[in-house]
């Protein structure tokens, strides 16, 4: 315990895992900040845009318009009313126009499938062209032209990764929301342009039918509400069948959550399908925040134990300076958020806020462990 305990060690320890947390940023992260997706001119192949409702009228009057507007590609949307208890079955009557198909899932109390899984497999199969195009329906494009950047990506390759971040809205947690689903577009685009594509998220990929075919759909993780867009990619995704499109015009957008209770449900329902990731994911995923953890600690006892406080703080800065430049280049490559500020926040924040929702999960599972 002694050794531990040593001022070398501690230090060593600190400069660890500040260097691992720089590689993250320098080697993965860099890359987004530097991306610029190429525009398609080519000839694209016509595309089914699907989408899965439920109760959501007041989103398909608001958002399907934007969508049914698209331009420079031949395309449908299929539009799947799962199970709705609303007039979302009557909305969509009233939009009807020859692009748009409409698949209905009756309401039926034996039918107890959970998350949108059994509502994308019917729209994949209900679909007419084989390059197929996912949002949700609480979400919209930012241009006419969003789903021609999609379709060309997938002339390239059998997946296309898109980025969704949430709408710039005022009040403290609403921009943390913001500055964290930004971040998350930043890690799982940089690793797919690493060559380690682990996830993408459903308000805004694609993939040809043939590959949705191929892995079985989602039968490897059918019994989880979670996972019809990242554990997919998870299993479907490799090094050379994914194309990135972080073009301005290919953004989709939409409104984070209202409450940062309803938040951590909604953080704690996505993360409940990390343990079906794959290992060398897993420990890249936890790698950058475990060494965050450890810099932010071990820095703190240094300054206590008042052992090499300005090498130390120079080193805690310069991790600090790296992050948020990094980062706030990487916000650039997201046009539609114009507050970059808060990302010098957001980044001092996050680990904290994290750690808050993993301690709230591991309560939750002791709680259904005690119930058993």
């Amino acid at each position: 315990m002694t050794l531990f305990y040593e001022p070398s060690i501690l230090f060593f320890l600190f400069v660890a895992a500040v260097c691992v947390v720089l590689f993250y940023y320098l080697f993965f992260f860099i890359r987004f900040a530097f991306y610029t997706s190429k525009t398609h001119e080519v000839e694209c192949e016509p595309v089914s845009v699907i989408i899965a409702a439920r109760n959501e009228e007041d989103n398909l009057r608001d958002y399907l318009p934007h969508i049914l507007e698209q331009e420079g590609v031949e395309f449908e949307v299929v539009v799947v009313n799962d199970r709705s208890q609303d007039h979302t079955a009557a909305v969509l009557r009233s939009m009807a126009t020859p692009r748009l198909k409409i698949v209905n899932i009756p309401h039926d109390p034996k039918n107890t499938a959970r998350g949108k899984k059994l509502a994308i497999t019917l729209g994949v199969k209900a679909a007419k062209y084989d390059h197929l195009v996912f949002i949700d329906a609480d979400c919209r494009p930012t241009s006419k032209h969003w789903l021609k950047h999609m379709a060309g990506a997938l002339m390239k390759k059998p997946i296309a990764l898109g980025v969704s971040p949430f709408v710039e809205e005022t009040g403290y947690w609403k921009r943390f929301f913001l500055m964290d689903s930004a971040f998350i577009a930043v890690q799982y685009i940089s690793f797919a342009l690493a060559g380690v594509p682990y996830m993408g998220v459903g308000r805004n990929m694609g993939y040809r039918k043939e590959t949705f075919f191929e892995v079985g759909g989602f039968r490897s993780h059918v019994s989880l509400e979670s996972g019809d867009d990242d554990l997919f990619v998870n299993e479907a995704a490799n090094r050379k069948n994914v194309e990135i499109v972080l073009h301005p015009d290919a953004l989709t957008v939409s409104k984070s959550q209202n409450s940062l209770n309803k938040w951590i449900n909604q953080k704690l329902r996505h993360i409940s399908t990390a343990p079906k990731y794959k290992p060398l994911h897993k420990i890249l995923l936890a790698a950058l925040p475990v060494s965050q953890y450890i810099a932010f600690g071990i820095f703190v006892v240094l300054l206590l134990l008042k052992i090499n406080e300005v090498l130390s703080s120079t080193i805690f800065f310069i991790m600090l300076t790296t992050q948020q430049i990094v980062f706030f280049l990487c916000l650039n490559n997201i046009r539609t958020i114009k507050n970059k500020a808060w990302s010098l926040i957001y980044v001092i924040k996050q680990p904290f806020v994290y750690l808050c929702v993993l301690f709230l999960k591991a309560r939750r599972r002791i709680e259904l462990w005690k119930q058993v």
